[in-house]
């Protein structure tokens, strides 16, 4: 199917703006007043159920998240990222849409798969969810790699750094993280997306394949907010081995030792329900957040949020690189 072709039939895609002339911020502004909007709209809701006294605007705004240190490193960080982010989101992008278009006629042109299936409700919300599948599941991969290959954790760390959380949280990240994640993300999200287009629509131009999943932008739309903030919201135990509340989310970023390495999905909780990191909690739950190993100030401002985690990050890889040939060397000297 041509690539205009499944554009009109699916609506499954938008194409890719951060190539667009003037757009490059387009997604981070979306994404910004995203989480605030949606802070301000369920967080009036679950202030008007509770009906705690103070007021909307101070429950919505309490000085003890807005006046704190860690908010104002936060501010920081955004400020930074909404002018490196779009390099890195474009990278990735192309990267992955190149290789969605390489692995979607390979696939057809040795299968033979040409789909000829017209397109409907049905066929439009497959492709959809399938693209939010595997979307969803790179983003697990990537997240867990940031958490256990200790040199990349090194600029995770400036993420879990936050000792409170609000809607500038999201932004709260090391440009090299940013870079990193987007990019494996891109080498595994980019061959799994091409074996979904070939499946439902055969070979597919570039373009298609640099598009942006509806699911995975509404999603980001709709939840950021709560993701990163004080408002508590869980969606239930059953629903919560399907779906990443904002309260699970909450939890991965606490320091407490029985909720770390948890909840590291972003959208479905398949995969950590699958690989034994699920974290679902029975009620609210009181905690800490930040780090265990560092106080959130070493993380602070320009030298700390960005200079030092590369300090760290070298010192980590070289010790690992040092312990990995002295294992060597026993190991030869043995055999």
């Amino acid at each position: 199917m041509e690539a205009d072709t499944l554009w009109a039939a699916a609506a499954a895609n938008t194409k890719a703006v951060l190539g667009g002339i003037g757009l490059g911020h387009l997604p981070n502004l979306l994404l910004f007043v995203g989480a605030f909007l949606t802070l301000a709209l369920v967080g009036w809701a679950v202030w008007h159920r509770r009906e705690e006294p103070g007021g909307f605007l101070r429950f919505l705004f309490p000085a003890r998240i807005w006046r704190h240190p860690s908010t104002r490193d936060d501010a920081v960080l955004t400020a930074i990222n909404l002018v490196l982010s779009p390099l890195s989101a474009m990278l990735a992008v192309a990267t992955g849409g190149w290789l969605a278009h390489l692995t979607s006629v390979a696939v057809s042109g040795a299968t033979g798969w040409n789909p000829s299936f017209a397109w409907d409700l049905w066929s439009i919300a497959g492709l959809t969810l399938a693209l939010a599948l595997v979307s969803d599941f790179a983003t697990y991969v990537v997240h867990r790699l940031h958490h256990t290959v200790p040199w990349l954790w090194e600029f995770h760390k400036v993420h879990h750094s936050a000792e409170v959380l609000s809607p500038l949280t999201i932004f709260r990240k090391h440009p090299v993280f940013d870079l990193c994640s987007r990019m494996l993300k891109a080498l595994l999200v980019g061959p799994l997306m091409g074996l979904v287009f070939a499946l439902f629509a055969g070979p597919v131009g570039i373009w298609t394949a640099m598009g942006t999943n509806a699911v995975y932008a509404a999603f980001h739309l709709g939840g950021a907010g709560l993701r990163h903030s004080h408002v508590w919201l869980s969606y239930g135990r059953v629903l919560e081995h399907v779906l990443i509340s904002p309260a699970q989310h909450q939890i991965h970023h606490s320091r407490e030792p029985r909720h770390w390495d948890r909840n590291f999905g972003q959208m479905f909780a398949l995969w950590d329900w699958m690989f034994g990191s699920l974290y679902v909690p029975r009620g609210r739950e009181r905690f800490r957040l930040g780090l265990d190993d560092a106080p959130s100030r070493d993380f602070g401002g320009v030298r700390g949020g960005l200079l030092r985690p590369f300090a760290r990050a070298w010192t980590v890889w070289r010790a690992g690189r040092v312990k990995a040939g002295r294992a060597g060397r026993r190991g030869r000297a043995a055999a």
